[in-house]
């Protein structure tokens, strides 16, 4: 019912943990893989995994801006995750 009434998504932009093993010190990349790989074994509505955007950055900017984003988050691919800390890995761009 409720999903009904408030319809809403999980997306999921990471994983740190998988089947009982520390993820964090592998990159990205190879995290991204694993978060597929787990959320492959659900079958549920709401439930998107958020994967890479290759694409031309000035028109994925623009079209951010122009869709009322307030910014994107650039993350290197080889990034391993750093719980707690600022890295030079990930760059926070804000539009307003």
């Amino acid at each position: 019912e409720m999903a009904k009434s408030k319809p809403s998504q999980f997306v999921a932009f990471d994983i740190l943990y998988y089947k009982i093993q520390e993820l964090t010190s592998l990159s990205l990349e190879e995290r991204k893989e694993k978060l597929a790989e787990a959320m492959s074994r659900f079958h549920l509505d709401g439930i998107y995994v958020n994967n890479f955007v290759r694409r031309n950055y000035n028109r994925f900017i623009e079209g951010l801006k122009l869709g009322g984003y307030e910014g994107v988050v650039f993350k290197r691919r080889s990034s391993p995750y750093l719980a707690g800390r600022r890295s030079t890995y990930w760059l926070k761009m804000k539009f307003n």
